[in-house]
Parts: C-alpha cells; structure tokens; sequence
C-alpha cells in the first residue's frame, strides 16, 4: 500500500524548541515560502495555469512589497493569504513562536510545567458539576454552551457576562493544560459568528473566527475548530484518541481520533487484543468524524474487519527532486512508521524516483489491489461516521472502506484534503517559521479529484444531529424492521 501522510489543514506539530528572542524577517520568509512551493509543491503545475498565473504574479508582488513593514502578526496574516491561493489545506505556514515549546519549558519535568502554569486563569467546575450546570439551564443556554471536543482536549463552554464566553479544560493533556484552566475565550459578533482567542499547547494565544453550523464550530480558512460532544452518563465516549468500546448488545464502537504515526500500533493492539470480540459481534462503527489524518499505515489492520471483494487503491506518484527525496527518506525511513516490509519497498520507491528527477513517479500501473483469501462473517455490519473534521488518510480510509459490500458511510461530506500529500517541512533561515509542501499527487487526478469537494456519504446525517452514533442506530433498527 502506498504511503500517504500529511500534517493536515494547518494544524502542524512541530517539534524542537526556539530562542523567543531572536529576530525574524519577514521578507526573507516569504521569498523562502514562495521559492520552495514553486519548485517543490507537487500541485503547483496543476493549480498554477495561463489563466490565472497573471493573478497569482499579482499577489506576490503586492505581497512581497507589504512584508518589508509587515510585523509579525501582520507577515502571519499575509503569508497564510499567498497559500490560500492555491486551495490546499495541505499547504501551511507554521509561526514557531505559537506552536513550539521554548527550551525553557521542553528541558522541564511534567510537574514542573504544572507549576509554572498553576496560576492559569481557571474556572472550578468538575465535569460532573458542569453538566448537571447544563442540564439545570437547559432551556435558557446560549447555543455555544456545552461539551465540546478539540484535538485531545474536552472543554466546557460557558457564557460569562454579555457577549463573552470561556472555554475550559474538563480533560486536558495533564501536563500543559489542567482541568479547569481556560483554553479558550469567545465573543459573539452575530448569532453563528464568534471571535475566538485559543492558548495553543504552549499558552501562546491563536486568533480564530468561529462560524457555528450545526454541531460544529470551525474557522475553515486555518482548518481548526470544534465539535460538540452530547452529554452522556458513561463517559465511555470520549475517553482516549482510540478507543473500542460496547454500545450495546450487538454493537460495537471503534473511536479513532488521530492516525498519525504513532497511533499505529495502538490501533494494531486494540484490534488484535479484541480479535475474539470483533469476530462475534454483528454490529461495527467506525468513528472518524474528528480524525484529521496522518499515515495510512496507521489503518491498515482495520481493513480485514470490513473486507468483502478486491479494493482498489489507487497510488500517490512523487514529484522526484532531490530535496524531496532527501527529506522523505529522512522523515520516513527508520522511525518506526511502518512495517519492516513497508519499509524497505518505500525505500525502493525512492531510489527508482532517483532515476526520474523532474518528473511524477510511481511503481507499476499506479494502482494497487488490496486482496485477502476470505472475507470475515463478522462484523456483518460496518458503518463509518466521517464529517468536515475527516481529512487526508482519514478521507483515503473511507475511499478503501467505501468498496466493502458491508460498509455504509455516514455524516457530512469530508474535509477533501486529498489529492496532495505527504507534507514535508522546510524552516525558513531564521528558524521563526516552517512551511508544509506536499510533495506527492493522488493518480485519480484529473478524473476524480477530493481536494474542495470531499468524499460523500452514503446516509447523510443532518448538521443539527448532536447524536451521531443515536443517529446510525435509528437508521439500521429501520433497516432491520424493513426486512
């Protein structure tokens, strides 16, 4: 299977750590930025045409003279504006300052960063104590205020005085952020429409516009957002990034938050140590509403569960530059990401793509068939619930997925983040700031692009359902009575 990871929509995960002091030029960044995705962005030939590289010469200039005055806020802002040309939520400029950790916390014990955040301002409400808050003012709650799930992080929104809300950790990382401590603050422009200031990891603040639809509350233009989870007794729901657990007698849940790398062999342990489970019970949902992507390999032990005929997967072709193939090798090869057999043919892939240099390469007829001998009698009934949060391998496990005579997609369309991949990183010469460049393409272009469309589901389920697992079980306790 071919390999398709990507840091997805902005939302990067850095890692290393930054001097706060140091200076940074702006127009030396965006002059780094616009040099590395023209030569190295696998989508810069086909997004970039006669028709439109007239505008695209146009907003460099007028954006290369704003930078030599642009501070830092101001530089953010217009180098995110020069990738939001080419539509991509793969494409992405990351501000050190906001999403590293300082040394000065990255050399420090755990209980040391609690220390130094323990005066956070915070709200004191225990999970339990802020739903029964929500259940006593149910008919007179703002409609922001609930339970809502970032990332990792569960937070408690509530109203504090006119226009303004505070969002606050009900369960939080226990090391940077703490139960009570506010992660976010919200005002209300209109009804729908929130300005938000959200303390990333390190507290450094992240100016968000919010736009609520349905159970969701997102700023696409920098892919992050919210989704509100319904209150329940159990709490079974939300605990953990991958979690197995049973909905009722025939029903079994899989929530899978992430599947980026290191997720993988979770997923692996949680499938193999429920194998017995999984073969009896009739009923599988795969939640994947919340998951962002990361690598394929991360899913690749759920595909016997849902295997019914030969899956078609059609591959990623490299853009073959050295750069590019330097920086796979050193993002990918040796780090645990996949199996050893994956492995070593990825690592042939990039010695073949050497013999290509400038061109788009990949293996073969660029298309693979995923077969197993039998197809499993349970589960007997697979749905997967997706929505606009489901993005990049997430979005490439509802394509394989979406081929099983016994699996049917539920929700909102996706995220259609797919068409370009594998995200490397480039850190411009001051280290202020990195960029993320795909630097492969799907071959299903041109005739079936993803990326601004998304993939869509076969049972849609309506925006304003805050139940979506209530949903799916109402529709195949109709199915049943139907047949």
């Amino acid at each position: 299977m071919r390999l398709c990871e990507a840091a997805v929509a902005f939302a990067w995960l850095f890692v290393g750590t930054l001097s706060y002091g140091q200076e940074c030029n702006c127009t030396a960044d965006f002059n780094f930025m616009v040099n590395k995705v023209t030569t190295n962005y696998s989508g810069y030939s086909v997004k970039v045409t006669k028709a439109n590289q007239s505008l695209l010469d146009s907003l460099t200039t007028r954006l290369a003279k704003q930078s030599a005055t642009a501070n830092e806020q101001e530089c953010d802002s217009l180098l995110e504006e020069w990738l939001m040309f080419f539509r991509d939520g793969h494409l992405g400029a990351g501000n050190k300052r906001l999403t590293l950790i300082p040394e000065s916390l990255s050399t420090k014990p755990p209980e040391k960063i609690r220390e130094q955040f323990s005066a956070w301002p915070s709200i004191h409400l225990s999970e339990g104590e802020f739903e029964r808050y929500l259940k006593d003012r149910s008919k007179a709650l703002d409609e922001i205020e609930g339970v809502w799930q970032t990332g990792q992080y569960r937070l408690g929104i509530m109203k504090k005085e006119g226009k303004a809300y505070a969002a606050f950790i009900l369960k939080g990382d226990d090391v940077y952020w703490m139960p009570g401590q506010i992660k976010a603050e919200l005002f209300k422009v209109q009804q729908g429409l929130y300005r938000c200031t959200y303390y990333m990891k390190n507290h450094m603040p992240m100016g968000l516009n919010l736009r609520k639809e349905g159970n969701e509350l997102s700023d696409d233009r920098k892919g992050f957002g919210f989704s509100s989870v319904p209150l329940n007794t159990s709490g079974n729901e939300s605990a953990g990034v991958v979690r197995l657990y049973r909905y009722d007698r025939t029903t079994l849940v899989f929530r899978i938050g992430s599947f980026l790398g290191n997720y993988r062999t979770v997923i692996d342990s949680v499938v193999e140590a429920n194998s017995a489970i999984l073969a009896s019970t009739e009923n599988l949902l795969i939640d994947v509403s919340e998951n962002q992507g990361g690598s394929d390999f991360a899913w690749k032990s759920i595909v016997p569960l849902l295997y019914t005929n030969p899956i078609l997967v059609k591959q990623y072709a490299t853009y073959c530059r050295e750069e590019i193939i330097t920086k796979t090798r050193e993002r990918f090869i040796g780090k645990g990401l996949m199996s050893a057999e994956d492995e070593a043919a990825f690592a042939r892939e990039l010695d073949m793509c050497m013999q290509h240099l400038g061109e788009f390469f990949c293996p073969g007829e660029c298309t693979d068939t995923i077969r197993f001998e039998t197809a499993r009698a349970y589960p007997k009934r697979i749905g997967v619930i997706m929505g606009k949060s489901t993005a990049s391998s997430a979005e490439n496990f509802a394509l394989v997925a979406q081929q099983s005579t016994k699996v049917t997609l539920f929700g909102q369309p996706s995220a259609g983040v797919i068409d370009y991949g594998n995200v490397l990183l480039y850190s411009a010469p001051a280290g202020c700031r990195e960029f993320g460049i795909p630097s492969i393409r799907s071959t299903r272009l041109p005739e079936r692009p993803i990326d601004n469309i998304g993939i869509q589901p076969d049972m849609l389920i309506p925006k304003g359902q805050k139940d979506k697992i209530a949903f799916v079980m109402e529709y195949w306790s109709k199915q049943d009575k139907n047949r």
